[in-house]
């Protein structure tokens, strides 16, 4: 057991950078075909399955070259450093796969098309992985060992699969389908109060309170001096001002969207201060 926790441990941290490109991967993959650049989406796909898999390659090389002494950075136990070094060599294995693998998630995720990566990851790692690592384990008296051979065959199969099915993507279509996708999501709320008319309502409201701050501003002014008076008038004047421009910027925008928010809308929060 203390050898698995080793493993893993160590599994995790070489994981984090498979999983940073997976995530890069994913917005440029959505964003090009989003913006009809097929072959700018493929070429993303390339550069960042090849990066993945060299990441965890050199990884891979540097658990294999310090194996012998990684055990030491988490235990003084003669028998848990010899283990964790006899299951280095199947981690190293995985390590590889997952690198293409996440990635190559990210990618189908930018597609839309996750669904295709849960059934891959339930057939391999349910379906296969399980089943191979227990026998190895159980049956083939490997123990912790076998645990890990099964997962180094099942992120090799796994890769294998994921990269037959995305390199066969015909990327134009995909981008025909991202755009698709972004009209069927489009959303148009409809309701009895226009977007114009609840904005107007609402600075009317500003443009009272502000107009009484200035009028007060200007009357308390008045009593002891002039200038003072024309001061507090123009502040309230100012502020009511740069309210009705916010207040005619709004209305365009409503105009210009064709949209008709209700109220309450994450649209009209951000619309409004």
């Amino acid at each position: 057991m203390s050898m698995m926790g080793i493993t893993f441990n160590i599994h995790a941290l070489c994981f984090f950078a498979a999983h940073g490109l997976s995530g890069a991967a994913s917005t440029r993959v959505g964003n090009d075909l989003g913006g009809g650049r097929p072959h700018m989406a493929w070429l993303t796909v390339q550069v960042a399955v090849l990066m993945g898999t060299l990441v965890m390659l050199v990884s891979s090389v540097l658990l294999l070259l310090g194996r012998n002494q990684l055990g030491r950075l988490f235990t003084s136990e003669a028998d848990v450093i010899m283990l964790t070094a006899q299951a280095v060599p199947p981690l190293a294995v995985s390590l590889i796969g997952e690198g293409a693998n996440t990635v190559l998630a990210g990618v189908m995720r930018g597609c839309g098309r996750q669904k295709i990566g849960a059934a891959i990851n339930l057939a391999t790692y349910w379906g296969l992985g399980l089943p191979i690592a227990c026998l190895l384990a159980f049956p083939g008296k490997l123990g912790a060992l076998g645990l890990w051979t099964g997962l180094a065959c099942t992120a090799s199969i796994q890769a294998l699969l994921m990269s037959l099915t995305v390199f066969k993507f015909n990327w134009s279509d995909e981008a025909a389908r991202a755009k698709q996708l972004v009209a069927a999501g489009e959303l148009v709320l409809e309701d009895e109060e226009p977007l114009e008319l609840l904005a107007a309502d609402r600075y009317d409201s500003y443009d009272d309170r502000y107009d009484s701050y200035g009028d007060g501003g200007g009357g308390a002014a008045a009593g002891s001096d002039s200038n003072a008076d024309k001061e507090g008038m123009g502040v309230g004047g100012a502020v009511a001002g740069l309210v009705g421009q916010r207040r005619a910027a709004v209305q365009r925008q409503d105009k210009g969207s064709g949209f008709q928010i209700k109220a309450g809308s994450p649209e009209l929060t951000r619309l409004l201060p």
